[in-house]
């Protein structure tokens, strides 16, 4: 079984199986400008306008695709950090939950191996990020440790489709 391939032998299927190739570069036109036009999407793609359109709302209304605009932490003067928390078998779900409507974390993932979570986090400043993790990601029940690790350069920030190709 693939990735995103099926849910169970009972051959139920999850939406990423409503995902083709031509969607995938539709996608891939969006993560690269997401305001390019379906007009211009569509002769990359070789499709028309309307048909690109159609297969954007079916992908928005699935929820695979949501275009926003990302800031660049460095340009900005944000401080960004990535957390791996280690957390009572218990309480992930909850830990998890109590992260995501904390204004600075931008990415909560729920995972296995060395941590139980991950969190992606931007900060005004670097006292900001000291404040936000000795404070108030401390405070959070069920925590047993918090691990950081603070970006100097990101070297590669790509979001393109480039395993499925």
């Amino acid at each position: 079984m693939g990735c995103g391939a099926r849910t169970d032998s009972s051959r139920r299927w999850t939406v990423l199986d409503a995902v083709d190739v031509i969607d995938r570069k539709i996608i891939d036109q969006l993560r690269i400008d997401g305001r390019r036009s379906f007009a211009q999407i569509g002769r990359y793609v070789g499709l028309s306008e309307a048909a690109v359109r159609h297969r954007y709302q079916r992908l928005v209304s699935l929820g695979i695709v949501r275009v926003v605009g990302v800031s660049n932490a460095q340009a900005v003067g944000e401080v960004h950090a990535h957390l791996t928390l280690r957390v009572r078998r218990t309480t992930v779900d909850e830990v998890a939950k109590a992260l995501v409507p904390l204004e600075e974390v931008r990415y909560v993932s729920a995972c296995v191996g060395s941590s139980d979570i991950v969190a992606e986090v931007r900060c005004a400043s670097a006292a900001e990020l000291a404040e936000f993790l000795t404070e108030r990601i401390r405070r959070i029940p069920g925590i047993d440790s918090i691990r950081s690790a603070t970006l100097i350069d990101v070297v590669k920030d790509s979001y393109l489709w480039d395993g499925f190709r």
